[in-house]
């Protein structure tokens, strides 16, 4: 999963992954569910090409 730039992906102080900005903080917490997701989608599409 790509994210505009200045933008990318972290963790917090637990562990959970988050969103951060240009300045290295935090944004936002992201789910795990969603990423697993997104890579599930990711792997799929890639599937269909190679087909």
């Amino acid at each position: 999963m790509e994210l505009p730039p200045g933008l990318a992906f972290g963790k917090n102080a637990a562990g959970q992954p988050t969103v951060t900005g240009k300045d290295g903080k935090a944004l936002t917490q992201v789910r795990p569910t969603l990423l697993q997701d997104a890579k599930a989608i990711a792997v799929l599409q890639n599937h269909r090409i190679a087909q």
